[in-house]
C-alpha cells in the first residue's frame, strides 16, 4: 500500500479505498503488459527525453515506499528536460485524496509561474 498509516486512518471512513480498488484489474494488466512487452518502457530514459510540455513531479517526504517513490520521481525529473521535481513536505502519496492543501499550493504555484503562451 503506497498511503502511509496517517493517510490509511483519513480514508478508512470513506468509500475511497472500494471505490479505488476497481481499477485494480486494469494495474494488473498494464503491469503484465509492460513485462511482455518488446519495446521500449514508458519510464526509459529515451521515452521520457522525448516529452516537451511542462511537467511537474510531486512527491511526498511521508510516502510509503518512499526510497522507491523518490526514486523514481527523480528518475523522471532527470529525463525529461523540462520536468520541476518538488517534495512537499509531511504528507504521503495519498496527499491528493486526503484533501492536503500543500498538493493544491504546489499545483497552483506552478501554473501561476508559467509565461503566457506566446
Amino acid at each position: 500500500m503506497l498511503g502511509n498509516q496517517d493517510e490509511l486512518v483519513a480514508v478508512s471512513g470513506s468509500d475511497y479505498l472500494d471505490a479505488a480498488s476497481q481499477y485494480l484489474p486494469l494495474v494488473m494488466q498494464e503491469f503484465q503488459q509492460a513485462a511482455e512487452s518488446t519495446g521500449p518502457a514508458p519510464t526509459d530514459a529515451s521515452e521520457l527525453a522525448r516529452i516537451v510540455v511542462l511537467v511537474l513531479v510531486l512527491y511526498g517526504s511521508q510516502t510509503a515506499l518512499g526510497g522507491w517513490i523518490t526514486r523514481s520521481a527523480r528518475h523522471v525529473a532527470e529525463h525529461v528536460a523540462t520536468a520541476q521535481l518538488r517534495e512537499v513536505d509531511g504528507i504521503g502519496h495519498f496527499g491528493p485524496v486526503v484533501g492536503e492543501p500543500a498538493i493544491a499550493d504546489e499545483i497552483t504555484r506552478f501554473f501561476t509561474a508559467r509565461p503566457e503562451p506566446a
